[in-house]
């Protein structure tokens, strides 16, 4: 991968899959988790606005606490009165955002700096 990305190869034509492949390789995706009761037009909303802010690879998904399935995950989230959204890479969670208005802005600066 490193001959693949190196910038001789990687300013070809056609070189695109190339990076992306590589950036997969080197970067965590920023994993995106709404917490709430799936059906509610909150968790909805905000999964929407997740969905038209990604730029790359993040991994969304919605976490109904109802659900007995066991999460897949060793994050916990805290137990909240309304729905929220949590940005998480390998080193740490945001704080909850419960507006669909401010998830762009979030997972942008996420994406720039680290969740914070």
């Amino acid at each position: 991968m490193r001959f693949l990305a190196a910038e001789s190869v990687a300013l070809q034509p056609l070189s695109a899959g190339v990076l992306l492949a590589n950036e997969d390789m080197t970067e965590a995706p920023i994993h995106v988790t709404v917490v709430g009761a799936a059906a509610s037009a909150e968790v909805m909303a905000l999964h929407a606005a997740a969905l038209r802010s990604i730029t790359s690879h993040e991994l969304i998904e919605i976490r109904d606490p109802a659900d007995p399935a066991p999460l897949p995950t060793s994050v916990t989230y805290p137990p909240l009165k309304r729905a929220a959204l949590f940005l998480c890479t390998a080193q740490a969670c945001s704080s909850p955002i419960f507006r669909g208005e401010d998830v762009r802005a979030k997972i942008q600066r996420a994406q720039l700096q680290g969740v914070r």
